[in-house]
C-alpha cells in the first residue's frame, strides 16, 4: 500500500513497528493492526467508527450492504482486481446522520 501511494519510505520506517523486519525468520507473531500517514489498519468498531468523519475501506465480508446502510454509510470509490472484480469497497462516514454529540 506505501509502494502505490508514494509514501515516503523515511516516513513510513518511522511510523510502522520494525520489528516485522527484524524478527522476519524468528517471530511467527505479527499484528496487522499498523497505520502509517492517515491510514490504519485495524477491525471496525461499529459503535465508535460512524461517529467519526472517516473513510472505512473493506470488502463485501467486512461491510455488507446492509451494515451500509445501518450506519449511514456513502460509497466514495470501488477497488477493482486485475479481473475487474471489485476487491475493496471505500464508504464516508454520515456522524451527523448516525450520531449524536
Amino acid at each position: 500500500m506505501a509502494f502505490f501511494l508514494k509514501y515516503p519510505p523515511d516516513y513510513f520506517q518511522q511510523e510502522v513497528d520494525l520489528s516485522i523486519k527484524d524478527n522476519y525468520y524468528q517471530s511467527a507473531d505479527f499484528d496487522s493492526n499498523y497505520q502509517f500517514g492517515n491510514i490504519e489498519t485495524r477491525s471496525i468498531n461499529w459503535e465508535e467508527d460512524p461517529c467519526d468523519n472517516k473513510v472505512i475501506v473493506g470488502d463485501d465480508l467486512v461491510i455488507s450492504e446492509d451494515q451500509a446502510l445501518e450506519h449511514n454509510l456513502t460509497e466514495v470509490f470501488e477497488i477493482y482486481s486485475p479481473l475487474e472484480n471489485i476487491i475493496f469497497r471505500g464508504y464516508e462516514t454520515n456522524p451527523s446522520k448516525k450520531c449524536k454529540k
